[in-house]
């Protein structure tokens, strides 16, 4: 009886590579989206200037919001039409960007466009994500 050639024994399998634990995984920035929130200003009378009226909310919006951290956070007027209301009242609906994580929501940009002379009322309508 001849000898028998010596099989191999089977190779030992590799070690798995296991995923870096959480605490070595890199965190991820949060990123800040945008809001998009409709609202009304309506004037307090007939004859309040809205052109006048249009640059006081843009500059206000632009410099003047700060949330209930008090950061100051810049919002942006989009779009702002004038809407007849009755007998010669009109307001202004307004399309206004603001950032998605503001203390307070639309609640500072509401009590900033108040403050404004003229204005009777803001009221928001609709926000959303951009």
């Amino acid at each position: 009886m001849g000898k028998k050639a010596a099989t191999p024994a089977p190779a030992a399998p590799e070690p798995e590579k296991k995923a870096p634990a959480a605490a070595e995984a890199p965190k991820k920035e949060k990123v800040e989206g945008t809001n998009v929130a409709i609202m009304k200003v309506l004037p307090d009378d007939v004859d309040v200037d809205l052109i006048k009226l249009k640059e006081q909310i843009a500059n206000v919006l632009f410099n003047d919001i700060k949330d209930f951290e008090g950061k100051h956070k810049v919002c942006q007027l989009m779009v702002c039409k004038e809407e007849p209301i009755a007998f010669g009242l009109k307001a202004l609906n307004l399309q206004v960007s603001m950032p998605e994580f503001m203390a307070g929501g639309t609640q500072p940009v509401e009590d900033a466009l108040s403050k404004l002379p003229g204005v009777q009322r803001v009221e928001v309508s609709i926000v959303t994500r951009l």
